[in-house]
């Protein structure tokens, strides 16, 4: 699933080098300095706590959380392209009855551009041509409150991945969990579960 990190960044990407130039007006008081590379990375980054039988997921700024039923490991990376560098810190859970990949992707400039939801969109199917799937269903959504969008995908070994994307203005962030098992109601159940444990902050 490692695919649908680097569509989701390579959106991101696009999305901020299509944004048009505006006209920037002078502020009365001086900006608040941007975040270091350094601040961003650990206010982005995913941390693990173990609850019971669970491993919830926390971010260093503590605007999400979400559980896996087991454990992942966290794997974090920037993409620079066009003057562009976006950070995406992401949870991978492999090996279970499902199998799930959580993200959070931010902007280093702190910046979402409007038109990304726009063109996220199209991943979905960039994502299941790119496992040589079939997309089952692809739509945008209201999701913990926020703009969004969910999928589902019929994989070539015959299995279905749900997949869910979250942009939060608020946040300067794109919030993505992919989650795969066996066809059928428990796989449904397991996934929906996961998602329905993604908190959000103000």
């Amino acid at each position: 699933m490692l695919r649908a990190r680097w569509l989701v960044l390579v959106v991101i990407v696009g999305a901020c080098g299509k944004e048009p130039a505006k006209a920037v007006p002078v502020p009365e008081t001086p900006p608040t300095p941007r975040l270091s590379e350094a601040e961003v990375t650990a206010r982005n980054t995913l941390a693990i706590t173990e609850r019971g039988a669970a491993f919830e997921l926390a971010d260093g700024a503590h605007r999400v959380t979400i559980t896996l039923p087991q454990r992942p490991t966290i794997d974090n990376q920037t993409m620079r392209e066009s003057g562009v560098a976006v950070f995406n810190s992401q949870a991978i859970m492999p090996g279970g009855p499902v199998d799930a990949q959580f993200g959070v992707a931010t902007v280093l400039d702190d910046m979402l551009p409007p038109a990304m939801m726009d063109q996220m969109s199209a991943v979905p199917e960039q994502l299941a041509a790119a496992a040589g799937g079939s997309l089952a269903a692809n739509q945008a959504s209201t999701l913990v409150g926020h703009p969004g969008r969910s999928f589902e995908i019929k994989t070539s070994d015959g299995r279905r991945l749900f997949g869910w994307y979250v942009a939060v203005a608020e946040h300067a962030r794109v919030y993505q969990l992919n989650c795969v098992g066996p066809e059928g109601d428990a796989t449904r159940a397991a996934c929906g579960a996961i998602m329905a444990s993604l908190k959000l902050a103000p």
